[in-house]
């Protein structure tokens, strides 16, 4: 029996924050309801909790607009490779090291909802993370859920965390309703923590307002104009 279906029989759940159906959240997010449903996704293996990772997805309107999709593959790997080596070419959360490639190089990211109705929040670059394909994929719930890859981040979570099939079905739960929650808000982009490695035309604090996302690059739109370069 997978994961999905041992859940099935215990649970109802509400899926009105999945991908697969667009949520309307309030663009007033309840300081006590963020707080509640946040959680550090990616804490490794020094969690004073011993949960070493749990599931993480980006809201739509932030998809694919990335460090990846603001620079050319030259300079991504300018600052991947780094990271990856950084970390001896191993999964800096399960110290797996993969034998034909180097690991992901995973985009952490935090939001802080605006506290004004109808202005952006910020979405800041808090790591850049070597991660195994495995710990990559709960980092994106979502797109695991559309690829119906979701089982398999159910079965990680577990073996990671120690967790039973309820518990990670319930951390899933968690970040699709956080998800939900950040869904249709803009984000104004913070990459402060590339300073002195990367270069932004027109924004060299590396803080890029909501409205010019969009013109600098997507990387689901490998063809987009990107006005980055490396220092």
């Amino acid at each position: 029996m997978t994961p999905t279906q041992q859940r099935e029989r215990t649970h109802t759940v509400d899926h009105s924050h999945s991908h697969s159906h667009t949520p309307s959240p309030s663009t007033n997010i309840p300081r006590a309801r963020w707080s509640d449903l946040y959680r550090d996704t990616l804490a490794g293996p020094a969690a004073p909790d011993g949960v070493r990772i749990r599931a993480s997805l980006l809201p739509e309107s932030v998809w694919g607009s990335n460090v990846r999709g603001l620079v050319t593959q030259s300079i991504w790997n300018k600052l991947r490779i780094p990271v990856c080596e950084a970390a001896g070419n191993r999964c800096q959360i399960c110290g797996h090291r993969p034998t034909t490639r180097r690991p992901d190089c995973h985009e952490k990211w935090s939001f802080t909802p605006a506290t004004t109705p109808g202005t952006p929040g910020v979405q800041k670059l808090e790591a850049l993370l070597a991660l195994c394909a495995a710990c990559h994929l709960v980092q994106h719930t979502g797109l695991a859920r559309i690829r119906g890859e979701q089982d398999s981040v159910l079965d990680h979570l577990m073996r990671l965390n120690g967790w039973s099939a309820e518990q990670a079905w319930a951390d899933v739960v968690r970040a699709s309703n956080l998800g939900g929650h950040l869904w249709d808000l803009a984000w104004d982009l913070d990459l402060s923590l590339l300073r002195g490695q990367l270069q932004i035309p027109d924004y060299p604090d590396l803080l890029i307002p909501h409205a010019a996302r969009a013109g600098l690059g997507n990387s689901y739109t490998p063809t987009a104009q990107r006005r980055t370069r490396s220092t």
